[in-house]
């Protein structure tokens, strides 16, 4: 997949181009579903295929607030999108000059000029231009002028109910993994670095990976079944979110991320890992002795080598 940061690094139209824009946070099932379709018409016209995002979100810039924590990182994001076969990934910056342009320059300035677009396809909802005052109405009027076809998708239900970031983001932020991962169409997963930790683990004799997450989303405090990807091997393991409280006097502290490998003896300090959380255990909890709580370990790596174990 070719990568253009900045509309003005788009030096040339591509041929026949087939496009998508959102922000695509997480991409979970839904933005799957337009992201597949824009690769199977770009396929059936002989195109490209081409998914334009925004980063920052839009909210940072439009919004002094707090911000809502993104479920991906933006490289998390662009690899996501990567994966799904695109051709090509435009990344627009979401600045205070650009949140000015209005609904119809976008059209004929972005779309039109610039990408040379020859079929946009969108989720419903889908809103842009200055004041989001860009609709569905609009495109459909403007590419008859321009000379583009447009279409848009239903929402993806599960169970009857819409998937979207903000749905996958809270389901995270209390712990309910399996049900986010639903949504998402995959394991939700961080990536991060290993970073030194202070050896309580391997003392224990649980050797653990102290990860600093690069996205801003982490699950709820706890003890997680987990599969981990480092050097293009997946292996499956045990993870708690938390501040140990066990060993840690002072309450509330900052939460540290660590990660038990199993049967894993590989020195990776400072290399990059990829964890998937498949199901939360249980919650993280404070033990009146270390022997009580490397009892609690072992059963937490049973419960998760079972959760772990492909069913038959």
């Amino acid at each position: 997949m070719k990568l253009i940061r900045g509309i003005k690094n788009l030096k040339q139209q591509f041929k026949k181009s087939v496009l998508t824009i959102g922000i695509f946070d997480g991409v979970h099932l839904a933005h799957q579903k337009i992201i597949k379709k824009v690769v199977r018409q770009a396929k059936a016209l002989k195109g490209t295929s081409m998914v334009a995002t925004f980063h920052p979100h839009p909210l940072r810039t439009l919004s002094s607030s707090a911000a809502t924590p993104m479920i991906s990182s933006l490289e998390h994001r662009i690899d996501l999108i990567n994966r799904l076969n695109v051709d090509v990934c435009l990344l627009l910056d979401f600045n205070k000059e650009f949140s000015r342009m209005c609904a119809e320059d976008f059209i004929k300035d972005i779309l039109v000029d610039a990408v040379g677009i020859n079929c946009l396809i969108l989720g419903k909802g889908f809103r842009f231009g200055k004041e989001r005052k860009g609709t569905f109405a609009l495109l459909k009027k403007l590419s008859k002028t321009y000379g583009f076809n447009v279409r848009r998708i239903e929402p993806v239900k599960i169970n009857g109910e819409i998937i979207s970031s903000s749905k996958i983001r809270a389901l995270i932020q209390k712990g309910k993994i399996k049900e986010a991962n639903k949504f998402l169409g995959r394991a939700f997963s961080i990536f991060g670095k290993v970073k030194k930790g202070n050896a309580r683990g391997r003392v224990l004799g649980y050797p653990t990976a102290n990860i600093t997450p690069l996205q801003e989303i982490v699950p709820l405090a706890g003890v997680y079944a987990v599969k981990v990807l480092t050097d293009n091997k997946i292996f499956p393991g045990v993870l708690n979110i938390g501040c140990r409280p066990t060993f840690t006097r002072k309450l509330p502290c900052a939460h540290t991320i660590e990660t038990h490998i199993f049967n894993f003896h590989n020195k990776i300090y400072g290399k990059r890992l990829e964890v998937f959380f498949i199901q939360r255990i249980r919650p993280e909890k404070k033990f009146a002795t270390h022997k009580a709580l490397l009892a609690q370990i072992k059963k937490d790596e049973v419960k998760a080598k079972k959760i772990l174990t492909p069913k038959i």
